[in-house]
């Protein structure tokens, strides 16, 4: 146990020492910063405006940019790093959280208490749920669902230790609440449009339906009307 805890201070420590700027900031990640452009983060990131895809468009605007450590220049590289990939996410061309997911690989072994105690350094005292709790959304579909370890808070800002089940892989999300929620209520909104859609689409394929029937019902009538009545 103490070699897994001096693997966490080693690995997560520098990590975090280096690439989280400020003590206790709750609205930076390494070079991301809450609130920037898509360009501006793009541009930070080495990457372009257009690596960001559209996940709806209204009624309002959600993008999101995928990185990956090895994006950086090699001079910059961090040894060891634990990261994965983040995932960026943008409201209206501001980004309002910051997805950190960590490599299993490096992470191997690790409690959570360990992990905790990484992030810690770097943002103070946490809020650790006596019984975790489902995370929604944390990670991709594909992965188990997502359990709440910790949690910190800064008015606005707030930052999300969460992990999975099994395979165990931890994640790290920042963000203004504030935000959050408004993207929330506009793919809530988003959904809602998509299903009228879907509903109206029914709607008018069961009237073309009925239209056929109907005019089938019709030409028999008239078949059989006018092929009695015909001489050549």
């Amino acid at each position: 146990m103490n070699v897994v805890r001096a693997f966490a201070v080693l690995v997560f420590g520098a990590v975090l020492s280096n690439g989280l700027v400020n003590a206790q900031d709750f609205s930076r990640y390494r070079f991301f910063q809450l609130g920037r452009s898509v360009s501006s983060v793009a541009q930070a990131a080495n990457m372009g405006s257009s690596d960001a895809r559209v996940i709806h468009q209204r009624p309002a605007l959600i993008q999101e940019l995928d990185w990956r450590p090895q994006y950086q220049s090699p001079s910059t590289r961090i040894a060891m790093d634990p990261v994965l990939e983040v995932a960026l996410t943008f409201y209206n061309d501001q980004l309002f959280r910051i997805t950190i997911t960590y490599d299993q690989s490096r992470t191997d072994g690790m409690t959570n208490a360990d992990v905790i105690e990484a992030v810690s350094t770097a943002y103070g005292l946490a809020a650790v749920p006596t019984t975790p709790h489902a995370t929604p959304r944390s990670f991709q579909s594909s992965r188990n669902e997502a359990i709440t370890i910790a949690r910190w808070a800064n008015g606005d800002r707030t930052l999300t230790l969460s992990r999975s089940v099994f395979p165990v892989v931890f994640q790290l999300v920042m963000m203004s609440t504030t935000v959050n929620d408004l993207a929330e209520a506009a793919v809530a909104e988003a959904v809602i449009s998509s299903d009228d859609a879907d509903e109206a689409l029914l709607r008018e394929a069961d009237r073309r339906k009925k239209e056929l029937a109907d005019a089938i019902v019709d030409q028999d009538r008239a078949r059989l009307r006018n092929k009695a009545a015909f001489h050549p």
